[in-house]
């Protein structure tokens, strides 16, 4: 009897350690999601990182690479060199998918870098340097003219919506982005930047589309994360896409306004497609890492 009374004991205590370190993690999560983490990088003043979602799931030797990296990209470098020393031997060798990783994080934390196009890095196997090439959508000088000219679109959209409920401030933004663009082509870098979307002479895709987006929300007040992945056509196949998440009373959904591009001048049904979507089985995030911030306690919807 005494045996079993132990054993129940040592269970019990073993599920107390658990459930005390679950909640720990959770309580962790939800104060970093909160006010507590610090952002780091200023970019300019159409959206307010703290670079939350992305940069604070990385670990301290990708935070040091994100931290070289967006500095070069702020001060439009075309061509500079990280130092990949102090990684793993394993991490060296797979370089390019970690730093590939990497701008996907400071591209979802800053929709805000419109001078950003395409990257491309060079290195040797053995190298712990890597090269690595920006190709720009904008000059400097363009570049700030740009930026006063999104920020005057900022501020008649926080006029036209600060009567408005969530729902019809994120409904304002899929109409205003829908009906304004057409889909643009994919080798165009110009359509991966935020700028593409709200320019009169440029034609987003998918990137712009949603970067754009979450310039907008961010200034409106509406809760929202920028998501980089794929568009799943099956279970197998699927495309490189950009969406995002919205808040909408405590609920979040899937905004996807590239839909409109197909849907408008066919039906109001197909041109609001991507409006609110609950089903997410089509939608499949790169960053695994963040996949806690995507879907867990703070970013858990409804349809989940």
């Amino acid at each position: 009897m005494k045996k079993i009374i132990m054993t129940v004991g040592i269970i019990l205590s073993i599920l107390c350690i658990i459930v005390f370190v679950l909640c720990g993690k959770n309580l962790s999560i939800s104060l970093m999601l909160e006010d507590n983490y610090e952002k780091t990088h200023y970019v300019n003043d159409l959206y307010d990182s703290k670079e939350l979602n992305y940069r604070l799931a990385l670990n301290k030797n990708e935070q040091k690479i994100y931290d070289e990296i967006i500095k070069h990209i702020i001060n439009f470098d075309e061509t500079f060199i990280i130092n990949l020393t102090g990684f793993r031997s394993d991490e060296v060798y797979a370089s390019f998918n970690k730093i590939s990783d990497v701008f996907q994080a400071i591209g979802m934390d800053h929709p805000e870098l419109i001078q950003y196009g395409t990257s491309s890095f060079q290195k040797r196997q053995k190298d712990t340097e890597v090269t690595i090439t920006i190709n720009y959508t904008m000059s400097k000088e363009q570049y700030e003219n740009n930026i006063l000219e999104i920020k005057q679109i900022i501020d008649d959209v926080k006029k036209e919506t600060k009567d408005l409920t969530d729902y019809e401030k994120v409904k304002y933004v899929y109409d205003y982005l829908g009906n304004k663009n057409t889909y643009g082509d994919i080798h165009d870098i110009n359509g991966q930047s935020a700028y593409s979307a709200f320019s009169d002479t440029l034609s987003p895709v998918c990137a712009g589309y949603a970067k754009a987006s979450q310039i907008l929300f961010r200034n409106i007040g509406i809760n929202s994360l920028l998501i980089f992945g794929d568009a799943k056509y099956n279970l197998f196949i699927g495309d490189a896409h950009a969406w995002n998440n919205v808040e909408i009373d405590g609920f979040y959904y899937i905004y996807d306004v590239t839909y409109s591009s197909n849907g408008k001048g066919v039906s109001k049904e197909a041109f609001y497609n991507g409006f609110l979507k609950n089903d997410t089985s089509n939608y499949e995030p790169w960053n695994k890492k963040t996949s806690a911030f995507i879907n867990g306690l703070k970013y858990k919807g409804k349809y989940d």
